[in-house]
């Protein structure tokens, strides 16, 4: 992904890359602060690509060596290149009259993540002394299995050094869902609410996912377990 890159013409992915290329390791990343309104369209923007709400977003720029901030306005038109998924996106800003001109963007979330504070061996059982909670950057596209489960009391899988992550598949929990149970699937997106409810199809911890016989013969769905009984449902 490039760096920066100014045409006067209709951009392309393949321009972008091309012309940018040599530079892109160039621009250090850094936050980059721009007017509030063009900053919440942008996170629009990644939210509607995502198909998620983004709490805590962290965003940081590869910005161009010349400083093209202060052209930059609330009704500036952007423009989202490339899906994210690995966090990286490129943006086309442009004004009426003018060269448009791009910058790498850089997409995480902040969050809290459960680290050893000391070496674990394989089939122990986290305690809570064996936790410390520390705060984190999470990059890229949120996945339905990337939830931060409290591991307390959760078998450890494998051998975990002190500063290791406390995280899925290093700990898995006991299974909240069991085959065979009610379970209700829930999205919400601004007022919007969507609630469905079935039967799991086989065990599943929380922070992972599980596959939902859906209720009235209405087939299958996935969601991601936050509780006993209780998902978020897959929207993709």
């Amino acid at each position: 992904m490039p760096s920066t890159v100014s045409t006067d013409k209709p951009f392309q992915l393949g321009e972008l890359m091309a012309a940018g290329e040599a530079r892109a390791a160039a621009a250090p990343l850094r936050p980059v602060v721009l007017p509030a309104p063009l900053e919440e369209r942008i996170v629009a923007s990644i939210e509607a690509q995502w198909e998620t709400t983004l709490d805590a977003v962290v965003l940081e720029w590869g910005w161009p060596a010349e400083d093209r901030r202060s052209r930059l306005e609330a009704g500036t038109a952007t423009r989202l290149v490339g899906n994210g998924d690995d966090g990286w996106f490129a943006v086309v800003f442009e004004n009426p009259g003018e060269p448009g001109f791009a910058a790498r963007l850089r997409v995480g979330v902040r969050v809290r993540m459960p680290v050893a504070v000391r070496d674990l061996t394989t089939g122990t059982r986290v305690r809570k002394r064996d936790v410390q909670w520390m705060d984190a950057v999470r990059w890229g596209r949120p996945s339905p299995t990337a939830e931060m489960p409290v591991p307390v009391g959760a078998p450890v899988r494998c051998d975990v050094s002190r500063g290791e992550r406390l995280i899925p598949p290093v700990v898995v929990a006991d299974p909240a869902v069991r085959e065979g149970s009610r379970v209700r699937l829930i999205w919400k997106r601004g007022v919007v609410t969507v609630s469905l409810q079935g039967r799991a199809l086989h065990d599943a911890a929380i922070g992972y996912p599980v596959e939902v016989q859906l209720r009235g013969d209405r087939g299958r769905a996935r969601g991601t377990v936050l509780a006993e009984g209780l998902c978020r449902l897959w929207t993709r």
